[in-house]
């Protein structure tokens, strides 16, 4: 930093109380602001009009209000918070009709005070709080709010975030906070450092805070704070303003400096409704980051697994159109293929059974923990293996906490025997025709295995990239037949990469020559010759080393199974 930069933070030390007049004023100016000067406002859907079905109006008395009492265009904050594991006071069938009349302001939590306190503070008469505003004992009310939840937040006119609180008890506003300046004087000649006046700070600090605060570790808040257009972070010892713009701290009300920590919310989320490009890979990868920090944070009731990120689903539909297609379990249809191969990001992934079953196995949904789905590069041709012949969801409302569905498929088809198992891990042998391959693969836990191993399994391969004359890497699902007797796979792995080279030769080979599958869950729909197999496999290298390895292989036919994953 120069001493320009110094300037910017010339009014440090920030007060005591994180709840003071200064914090307040700080925040009506990041307000007006970006309601002035910024197009955060551009993230509002077509109806400006449109209003959840409940609010807390903050006029005294302070009581719960139905959206027929609201003026259209009325505008309303938002809460985001941690439960917590105490009981809090939520609306219920029981007290609806009281809460009507008047809340009972000395049994709120501190966390609802302080944002009603707040929003009073503001200018603003409407605040939307989840436990007070969805009535908590009635699952028809709770399902059709879930519904609407990405309206709800789209339409937020700011939303308040409880960042450091762990429960709702803990409240929005910090005493006895100690954030200072570090002063340093640069004397002239310095080698590097040109002369001036610096202030040293935490390049760490909005991670620390905000990242790592206790509420963007839950699932849900993911979808409130990247649909919301403007979040107020209070965290422990500042204030933090994220919009579509600018990011700020209260040590940084201008900005935060350049070389900050700031990773923010994921990257295109912030205009979803104005999306540049309708690009497929773009659409891939946008997903993919939205999944991992999805799955990567945490759920408490794991049956919420697919509507706590339905939300972020209707607005990317909303966004990308004909180009995502319908939204599946958790995947886009136009797209699927692309993303077939998730993977658990570690060994504690379990498939959710029973009461707990939400999705289908080939979804990631499907399992509980953190996984990751495969990058888009840039420069890949994009073939694959596999073809998804069709997606058939059984439910009517593609955006409902359970979803069956049937994955139709079109490809090749391997035998194969899973050796060993341990850690989420296991070693997967393919062979044919005098080769052998091994591939490093995950399992992802709690499927519908045999005990034991080794035991026969199928692959199928989705994707298969000649990297190097003498390396192919394959993405590819381990499968086997369900337990039901109707002649389905399930997904019960994913292949990782081969475990020794050479592998190129020995995988194409053992592809054109395996015997052909005798099972009640397939059936042989044709064959493919050498040069229409490689139709299907991307390719990294040279003609030359592509060439080389063609001559190395004998002809052979591929044979093509259609079947169906459950």
């Amino acid at each position: 930093m120069t001493s320009g930069d110094f300037e910017k933070a010339k009014h440090l030390p920030l007060g005591k109380s994180t709840g003071s007049r200064k914090t307040f004023d700080q925040i009506m100016t990041w307000l007006k602001k970006c309601v002035s000067a910024h197009d955060c406002g551009a993230v509002r859907l077509k109806d400006p009009h449109f209003l959840p079905s409940r609010l807390v109006c903050v006029e005294r008395p302070v009581r719960i209000v139905e959206r027929t009492e609201v003026d259209p265009g009325d505008v309303y904050l938002t809460l985001s918070h941690c439960w917590g594991e105490a009981n809090h006071l939520t609306l219920t069938t029981d007290n609806f009709e009281e809460f009507k009349t008047a809340l009972p302001m000395q049994r709120l939590p501190a966390t609802f005070s302080d944002a009603i306190t707040l929003t009073q503070v503001l200018g603003k008469r409407y605040i939307w709080i989840d436990s007070l505003c969805i009535i908590q004992n009635c699952t028809e009310d709770w399902e059709t709010e879930a519904n609407t939840m990405w309206e709800v937040y789209s339409n937020s006119y700011l939303n308040i975030s409880a960042t450091s609180a762990k429960n709702s008890s803990e409240g929005l506003f910090r005493e006895g906070r100690s954030v200072f300046p570090s002063h340093a004087t640069v004397l002239p000649g310095h080698p590097i450092i040109p002369e001036g006046m610096y202030t040293w700070y935490c390049e760490h600090d909005w991670d620390d805070e905000v990242e790592n605060g206790s509420v963007n570790r839950r699932a849900w808040v993911l979808q409130e704070r990247c649909l919301s257009p403007r979040v107020v972070h209070f965290c422990s010892e500042q204030v933090f303003w994220e919009c579509n713009i600018l990011s700020s701290s209260e040590a940084f009300p201008e900005h935060l400096p350049l070389d900050f920590k700031c990773t923010s919310k994921p990257p295109a989320l912030y205009r979803l409704t104005n999306v540049e490009t309708k690009d497929p890979a773009h659409l891939a990868n946008l997903w993919n980051k939205i999944v991992a920090s999805y799955t990567g944070s945490k759920l408490t009731n794991a049956s919420d697994k697919l509507v706590a990120i339905a939300a972020l689903a209707r607005k990317v539909s909303e966004a990308y159109g004909d180009t995502a297609g319908r939204y599946c379990a958790g995947f886009w249809k136009d797209i699927i293929i692309r993303h077939l191969c998730w993977s658990p990001a570690s060994g504690s992934t379990v498939r959710a059974t029973g009461e707990d079953h939400r999705a289908p196995s080939w979804s990631w949904a499907s399992v509980d923990g953190p996984v990751s789905l495969p990058v888009d590069w840039e420069f890949s041709m994009n073939r694959y293996m596999a073809i998804i012949t069709d997606v058939v969801i059984h439910q009517e409302n593609d955006y409902a906490p359970r979803i069956e569905g049937e994955l139709h498929c079109s490809g090749p088809l391997l035998t194969a025997s899973l050796l060993e198992y341990g850690g989420g891990f296991c070693s997967l042998r393919l062979s044919g025709a005098g080769h052998e391959l091994e591939f490093a693969a995950r399992m992802d836990g709690g499927s519908n295995r045999k005990n034991g191993f080794p035991f026969e399994v199928y692959l199928m391969p989705v994707e298969a990239t000649l990297q190097f004359i003498s390396e192919v890497s394959t993405k590819g699902l381990i499968l086997a037949p369900t337990s039901d007797g109707l002649h389905h796979f399930e997904r019960i792995g994913n292949i990782l990469g081969p475990l020794r080279e050479p592998s190129a030769l020995d995988f194409f080979t053992i592809l054109g020559n395996q015997d052909e599958i005798q099972s009640a869950c397939v059936r042989k729909s044709g064959t493919l010759n050498l040069e229409e197999t490689f139709a299907r496999v991307d390719i990294w290298e040279s003609d030359e080393d592509y060439n080389e390895l063609l001559s190395q292989l004998e002809p052979f036919n591929c044979n093509i199974y259609d079947f169906t994953i459950v």
